[in-house]
């Protein structure tokens, strides 16, 4: 096990939590009983794939991952548009990757399985394979053209089954990306137009996402946009283990806390409409604040994972593509824009502000916020230490 295996098995426990509190919180009954054993299962499932050194066994629990997933938006969704869900679900992440699946049956006769052995894999096949491996990695990530299925997942999800998704499920597709650079980097170097491609999709992820007026759209957008940064990166031979470890983790830890505040909202107020919850820090001053400080940790303030991927990423992008920074610049832009479309009407509320941190249902919210803000925090001076 290396360290990108060790702090996603991280991520994944510390995820653990507020999501099995979710599983608790919920009117369904039948959500209750099934939890304990169904993120048992899961979280198991993720280990093995996390741990694993055979592709195939890594391919098959990740597919078991998004049936998983498939399951928990039919049985924990509110709307018929669930099954239209799963269905685009189906589509782009089971059927892409079958191709993927047939060729790596075929070479696993040749007992070809371990990530070790996986260079000569690479270099020893023909484009056909490539094109299967590439089309697979663009649906999982995603990244923009191949995103469709992720904004109506979530939109028809519930709580837990976003949380799932955005800070473990899509890790998974990096991961891979991640095991594939690592086998075979000065292959990967040699394809500028897979930067272009990541760069693209971070543009028009970043435009995209202030016409969003559902709040899980919005921030299914967003992680569009910070999964996208993974093909730019990924070109840096020297630093790109260290950026990928930083991106992963970090998103992973701020769309958690971003799907759960996203859940409190529609839960407290019955809309996840931006312009319908524009006074929902008039609840809680707390909740305002964990907020705030969540969207500025996913714009990349100091104190942050993302301040640091952020920094190094544009020095290292403006080295090799100095041209891309003007790119870079409006999506930047754009993101700052969205923090101030999310928190618009601040000053102009007259309602006063109650801080209540053990008042119902705030409890679980503070609880589990206050605990991943202390964690980014403390994990960003362990990376500066790295």
């Amino acid at each position: 096990m290396d360290k990108m295996s060790f702090f996603l098995i991280l991520l994944v426990l510390i995820c653990y939590v507020p999501m099995k509190m979710c599983l608790l919180k919920s009117e369904n009954l039948y959500m209750m009983n099934f939890s304990d054993f169904s993120m048992c299962f899961f979280i198991l499932v993720l280990l093995i794939a996390f741990l694993t050194n055979s592709i195939l066994i890594f391919y098959i629990f990740f597919e078991n991952c998004l049936f998983y997933l498939m399951f928990l938006v039919l049985v924990t969704g509110y709307q018929p548009e669930r099954i239209t869900a799963n269905f685009y679900l189906f589509n782009y992440t089971l059927i892409s990757s079958f191709p993927f699946l047939i060729v790596l049956i075929y070479f696993s006769l040749t007992e070809i399985n371990f990530w070790v052995n996986y260079t000569f894999f690479i270099f020893s096949i023909s484009s056909f394979f490539m094109l299967c491996c590439w089309l697979m990695i663009f649906v999982k990530i995603p990244i923009y053209i191949f995103h469709l299925w992720l904004p109506k997942v979530h939109v028809e999800a519930s709580t837990v089954g976003s949380m799932l998704l955005a800070a473990v499920i899509l890790k998974l597709g990096g991961y891979l990306l991640f095991r594939l650079l690592s086998c075979s980097m000065i292959f990967f170097n040699t394809y500028s137009w897979l930067f272009s491609l990541g760069l693209f999709s971070f543009f028009l992820a970043s435009v995209s996402s202030v016409f969003q007026s559902d709040l899980k759209s919005l921030i299914a957008y967003s992680s569009i946009l910070h999964m996208s940064l993974s093909l730019i990166v990924s070109f840096s031979s020297n630093y790109s283990y260290f950026l990928l470890l930083i991106l992963f983790f970090s998103h992973g830890l701020s769309s958690n806390i971003l799907f759960l505040s996203a859940g409190y909202i529609f839960y407290s107020g019955g809309s996840r409409l931006i312009f319908y919850s524009k006074n929902y820090h008039s609840y809680s001053f707390l909740f305002f604040l964990i907020l705030m400080l969540t969207f500025l940790f996913n714009l990349g303030v100091p104190l942050s994972f993302n301040f640091l991927f952020e920094i190094m990423g544009i020095f290292i992008v403006f080295f090799y593509f100095s041209f891309s920074i003007f790119f870079i610049f409006l999506s930047m832009m754009f993101s700052l824009m969205l923090f101030l479309v999310v928190f618009n009407g601040l000053l102009m509320s007259k309602k006063k502000l109650m801080v209540s941190f053990f008042y119902n249902d705030f409890f679980l919210f503070n609880f589990s916020s206050l605990l991943f803000l202390m964690i980014s925090i403390l994990m960003y001076f362990f990376f500066l230490s790295f």
